[in-house]
């Protein structure tokens, strides 16, 4: 499955993104909304099926299915 990134971190947005406040990362992974709320970005959980069961609590929202996500941007 390929991940479209918005904007990936700190040192990593190359400008896509003036500050982190401003980006939004869809995310499954536990690790990754972690690691994108320590990064100062909005973080929406995608309770991906494939990625078994996943600990998003830190997310902002959770979304299912994927269509679901412009309601929350």
């Amino acid at each position: 499955m390929k991940k479209h990134i918005i904007c990936l971190g700190d040192s990593n947005t190359h400008g896509y993104c003036a500050d982190p406040s401003d980006c939004v990362v869809i995310e499954d992974s536990h690790n990754g909304v972690l690691a994108a709320r320590a990064a100062g970005m909005r973080v929406l959980g995608f309770p991906n099926p494939d990625s078994g069961e996943q600990d998003l609590s830190e997310a902002e929202v959770l979304f299912f299915p994927f269509c679901k996500l412009l309601e929350h941007l």
